[in-house]
């Protein structure tokens, strides 16, 4: 869940380095694990420009329904870990 959550930072700071620093990581760090997020989903999340990061459709779309998704998986961790743990059939740390 790491580059959700990462990538969530990214999408509210509009992908600079504000937003690798709220995460005490590189902003290249950050970078990579959003191009591995963009590939795992299969569409690009951010258009990239030399001035400017802008989200695209369906980083709009991700944005919009990643925190309540996040706060949906935190409150089951916390009701029962053993089942969260359980309906995460692909673990995050294999995209990096």
């Amino acid at each position: 869940m790491c580059a959700v959550s990462d990538w969530a930072s990214a999408a509210n700071a509009s992908a600079g380095v504000g937003a690798a620093a709220r995460l005490y990581i590189s902003q290249p760090s950050l970078s990579h694990q959003i191009r591995k997020l963009e590939e795992a989903l299969g569409t690009p999340l951010f258009v990239r420009s030399s001035r400017r990061v802008q989200l695209t459709a369906a980083g709009r779309t991700l944005a919009h329904e990643v925190p309540a998704a996040l706060t949906d998986l935190d409150q089951r961790g916390q009701a029962n870990p053993a089942d969260a743990t359980r309906e995460s059939p692909t673990p995050m740390s294999s995209m990096d």
